[in-house]
């Protein structure tokens, strides 16, 4: 599972403020830049859980779409039609059966 948030840090006159609008928890403001760390990685550990949780009733079809919605259009070209009749040969490398 790939995730990818954006984070953004500032030094201010009181200490640190850190922004993560991906993140449940949006907005931090410490006095060191190590106690915005951990609080971020707290953070993202808590949506990690979430998302975990969220995707176990996810139907397979969702599951798929996410697998390729980050491929191109020739990549996506690329994926074999006969998986589901082939899926000994693309998975466990035998012969493919005669169609």
């Amino acid at each position: 599972m790939t995730y990818k948030i954006n984070i953004s840090i500032e030094k201010t006159a009181i200490g640190y403020t850190a922004s993560c609008p991906d993140l449940a928890a949006g907005k931090f403001q410490e006095q060191s830049l190590e106690t915005v760390f951990n609080r971020l990685k707290e953070a993202v550990e808590h949506d990690l859980q979430e998302k975990e949780i969220n995707e176990i009733d996810k139907p397979v079809w969702e599951f798929a779409q996410d697998l390729i919605e980050d491929m191109t259009e020739e990549e996506i070209n690329q994926l074999p039609s006969d998986g589901a009749t082939q899926h000994d040969h693309y998975i466990y490398g035998s012969s493919k059966k005669d169609q």
